[in-house]
C-alpha cells in the first residue's frame, strides 16, 4: 500500500478575492476549475512548486477557519517576495519556533496557511560536525547582507572545510560557499524576526548601501 500527498480543501466565498489572494499574492497557478453548471459554486485547484490546494465554494466541503501546515524550503526568500508585493490585507512576519521558522498568513476567508521551514538533522552520510562550524540559521555579513547557512561541505581541491549558505537579502538569491576560517570574522547570527524586519525595508537602498560598503572594504 502506498499513499500520495494529501490535498487540503479550503472553503472560499468569493472567487475574485480567492484569485486575488492565491494567484496574485501567493503566486499560485490556477490548474483547473469546475462547476456543475451555470451559476453553480466553484471548485478549483491551484498549485505552486509542488504544493497543491483545492478551493471550494461548496457548502459541505470544508469549514472556514481551517489551519494548514505547509513545509517549505527557502522561507526567507518567499517572505521577501510576498512583502515586496505590498498586499493590503497581509503583512506576514517570520517567527522562530521550536520546530523551525514559520510564516502564518490568513486568507480572506479565515483559513490559516502556516508555511514552515523545519529544522532538520544531518543524514547519516552527511559530513560530520566540524569544530567551529556555524549552526544552520540566519546571519548578517559585516557589509549588511543577510544569508542562511545550509550546512558544511568540503572543497574538492584540498578537502578544506567550507560553509554552504544561501543569499537571502537584498540581492537575488543564490547558493555559495566560503572557507570556514573566514566565517566568524565576517558573519553574525540573527533571528528570523531580524530578517523579517530588514526585508520590510527598501531593497534598492539596501543594495546601494551594501555595494558601497563592499567597495570600501575591498579598497
Amino acid at each position: 500500500m502506498q499513499f500520495a500527498a494529501p490535498i487540503p480543501i479550503l472553503r472560499i466565498f468569493s472567487v475574485d478575492k480567492a484569485k486575488e489572494f492565491y494567484l496574485g499574492f501567493l503566486g499560485f497557478t490556477l490548474d483547473w476549475e469546475h462547476r456543475f453548471g451555470e451559476n453553480f459554486p466553484l471548485y478549483a485547484q491551484v498549485s505552486r512548486a509542488g504544493l497543491v490546494l483545492h478551493l471550494s465554494e461548496h457548502h459541505g466541503d470544508a469549514t472556514p477557519g481551517a489551519a494548514v501546515f505547509l513545509p517549505v524550503e527557502g522561507i526567507a526568500s518567499l517572505h521577501a517576495e510576498l512583502i515586496a508585493k505590498d498586499y493590503a490585507y497581509a503583512k506576514p512576519g517570520l517567527d522562530t519556533v521550536d520546530w523551525g521558522v514559520q510564516m502564518q498568513i490568513a486568507d480572506p476567508f479565515g483559513n490559516k496557511l502556516r508555511f514552515c521551514e523545519r529544522q532538520s538533522t544531518l543524514p547519516e552520510h552527511a559530513t560530520p560536525t566540524v569544530p567551529g562550524a556555524p549552526a544552520p540559521g540566519y546571519y548578517r555579513h559585516t557589509d549588511g547582507g543577510l544569508y542562511q547557512v545550509v550546512g558544511m561541505a568540503r572543497d574538492s581541491r584540498d578537502a578544506s572545510d567550507v560553509v554552504l549558505y544561501d543569499h537571502v537579502w537584498p540581492f537575488e538569491g543564490g547558493r555559495w560557499t566560503r572557507p570556514l576560517p573566514e566565517w566568524a570574522s565576517r558573519f553574525t547570527p540573527v533571528t528570523a524576526e531580524d530578517v523579517a524586519a530588514t526585508q520590510r525595508g527598501n531593497r534598492v537602498a539596501d543594495q546601494e548601501r551594501i555595494s558601497a560598503a563592499r567597495k570600501a572594504r575591498k579598497g
